[in-house]
C-alpha cells in the first residue's frame, strides 16, 4: 500500500493556519485554520467529573530553554500548555480552559498506556475522539476531536504509517474491530494533577513574581550578594546533575513501558495458538510468532486461492485481512495478525524484585527443571543495567534495576508446563508448527517453540 498518496489528501483536508508557526511537523493530520468552520484545534469536553481537553498541539520540550519556548508560544496566540511526565513533549493549546482541565493524552498515557503504538477512540460528549501514544507519549497530530469520518480517516492514516508495527485499540466505539473496552469515564477519573493543563498567564505571573523578589533580594544584600548570584551561579549550573537522579526518572519510564510479568502473556498466546486451525481453504498453518500485544501466524498454499483462503479466514478466524510476502505463485506464503490482550495489566514492581542471585538461582532453576522434561535448549545471559538511555556505570548508582536476557526452546507440548516467576516478562515466542500426519481430520499440532524474554532485579536492597 502506498502510504504518501493517502497522507497528502489527509493533510489538504486539515491545512494549517499559515498565519501561525506549527510547533512541530507532525506525522500526522495539521489542525484546521481559523478560517473555516472549526476556529479551534483544542476544545474541552465534560467527562465525567472531570473537563477533558483534547487536540494540544505537541512539539519537543526544550528543557533548560522552556521559559523563552513558552514566551514564543504565548506570542503566537496559545493559551495553556502540559508537560508529559517525562519531559520529552510540550502539547499547547490555543484557547483558555477551565481550572484543573486535563489533558486527556498526557492522562491516558499515565494511566493506562502499555508500551508501543496504541490508539485511544472514544465517543463522548457527543463527539469522537482520537489518542494515539507511542510507547507513552503522545504522538503529534494524532491527538483531536472530529466526525466519526474525520478520525476513522486519522486511524487509517496512523495505521499506513506504523504498518510494520501492531497497534493496541482501545476505547467504546462500537464501529472498530478487536478494540479492549474502556469507558471514558474509567479513563479520565482521578486523574493526576501533573497531566492538568496549565495557563500561559500563570507561568507569567510566576516569572514577574520571581523578579520582582529577586531585585527585592539583590536591593537588600547589596553588592555581595549580587557578586555571588552573577558569579557564583554559573558556577553551579556547570555541575553534573546526580546521576541517581537523572536514573530515577528514566526508570520509571521504563517499568511503564515493560510488559505484564509472569505467566498471563504465556496464557494468552497458547489460547490463540490452540484457537487456530490446522487448514484454511487449501493453505496449511507453517508458523506463529508471538510477542506483547499480537500474534501473527503463517499460512503456506497447497491447493487455495487467495480468495479461498480470505473466505475461510473470515468464517474461522473471524477476519478476512492478510498480507502476503514475495511475488511468487506457486508456492506462497500469507500471514494474519492476532490481537492479544492480557488479561491483567500489571507492571514490575520495583519494591518486590528479588536480588540478582536469587533471581538467578530461581529461574536458572526452572530452565534446567524443564531441560530434564526434554527442552532441547536453554540460555541465561549476564545481568545488565536497566532502565537506562546512557551508559551511567552501575556503580555510580545507589539502588540499580538490572536485567538478563533468556532464550528456551522446547517441544510445543511443554508450554502449558512453564510458570514464570513474577520478576520474568517474556518477550516473545516463535512456534514451528508440524502436523501429525496420522491424523486424518489433521486437527493435533505438533512441532517446536523458541520463547524469549527477561529477569528482573534489584542490584542492591531497596
Amino acid at each position: 500500500m502506498q502510504v504518501w498518496p493517502k497522507i497528502d489528501a489527509f493533510l489538504r483536508k486539515k491545512r494549517s493556519n499559515p498565519d501561525r508557526d506549527a510547533p512541530l511537523p507532525s506525522e500526522g493530520p495539521l489542525p484546521q485554520s481559523r478560517s473555516e468552520a472549526s476556529k479551534n484545534q483544542t476544545q474541552v469536553l465534560k467527562i465525567g467529573q472531570a473537563h477533558v481537553a483534547f487536540g494540544l498541539q505537541w512539539q519537543p520540550h526544550h528543557g533548560a530553554n522552556v521559559k523563552p519556548q513558552i514566551s514564543h508560544l504565548q506570542q503566537q496566540g496559545y493559551k495553556g500548555y502540559a508537560v508529559s511526565s517525562s519531559a520529552d513533549l510540550l502539547g499547547v493549546s490555543d484557547i483558555a480552559v477551565p481550572r484543573k482541565t486535563i489533558s486527556g493524552a498526557l492522562a491516558l498515557a499515565d494511566r493506562h498506556a502499555q508500551g508501543g503504538c496504541e490508539l485511544f477512540v472514544f465517543h463522548a460528549d457527543g463527539k469522537h475522539i482520537l489518542v494515539a501514544l507511542n510507547n507513552g507519549l503522545p504522538v503529534p497530530g494524532f491527538d483531536m476531536v472530529g466526525l466519526q469520518s474525520d478520525i476513522q480517516s486519522a486511524i487509517q492514516l496512523f495505521r499506513d504509517i506504523r504498518k510494520e508495527q501492531a497497534i493496541r485499540i482501545v476505547g467504546n466505539v462500537r464501529w472498530l474491530e478487536g478494540i479492549e473496552p474502556l469507558s471514558p469515564e474509567q479513563a479520565f477519573a482521578n486523574a493526576p494533577a501533573h497531566v492538568c493543563i496549565q495557563s500561559m498567564d500563570r507561568w507569567r505571573t510566576r516569572l514577574l513574581q520571581v523578579g520582582l523578589l529577586g531585585c527585592f533580594v539583590l536591593l537588600c544584600a547589596g553588592a555581595y550578594t549580587l557578586y555571588q548570584e552573577q558569579f557564583a551561579a554559573p558556577v553551579a549550573q556547570d555541575m553534573p546533575e546526580d546521576p541517581n537522579l537523572v536514573y530515577e526518572r528514566e526508570l520509571t519510564q521504563a517499568l511503564m513501558r515493560t510488559a505484564p510479568p509472569g505467566s498471563a502473556m504465556l496464557r494468552q498466546w497458547s489460547s490463540t495458538i490452540q484457537n487456530l486451525p490446522v487448514t484454511l481453504g487449501g493453505w496449511t498453518l507453517k508458523s506463529v510468532k508471538c510477542r506483547a500485544d499480537a500474534c501473527q501466524s503463517e499460512w503456506k498454499r497447497h491447493h487455495g486461492s487467495f480468495t479461498d483462503f480470505s473466505q475461510a479466514a473470515q468464517m474461522a478466524l473471524g477476519s478476512a485481512a492478510f498480507e502476503t510476502s514475495g511475488k511468487e505463485l506457486d508456492n506462497p506464503v500469507v500471514s494474519v495478525m492476532h490481537a492479544v490482550s492480557p488479561t491483567r495489566s500489571e507492571r514490575l514492581q520495583r519494591s518486590t524484585l528479588p536480588p540478582v542471585d536469587q533471581a538467578q538461582r530461581t529461574l536458572g532453576a526452572l530452565l534446567q527443571d524443564l531441560m530434564l522434561l526434554g527442552a532441547r535448549h536453554a540460555v541465561l545471559s549476564e545481568f545488565k543495567l536497566f532502565g537506562s538511555s546512557t551508559a551511567i556505570p552501575v556503580k555510580s548508582l545507589r539502588a540499580p534495576v538490572l536485567v538478563a536476557e533468556f532464550k528456551l526452546e522446547a517441544d510445543l507440548w511443554m508450554l502449558d508446563e512453564i510458570a514464570l516467576p513474577q520478576h520474568v516478562i517474556p518477550a516473545g515466542m516463535e512456534l514451528q508448527v508440524l502436523i501429525d500426519g496420522s491424523s486424518t481430520q489433521k486437527e493435533a499440532h505438533y512441532g517446536s517453540f523458541i520463547l524469549s524474554g527477561a529477569v528482573y532485579a534489584n542490584a542492591a536492597p531497596h
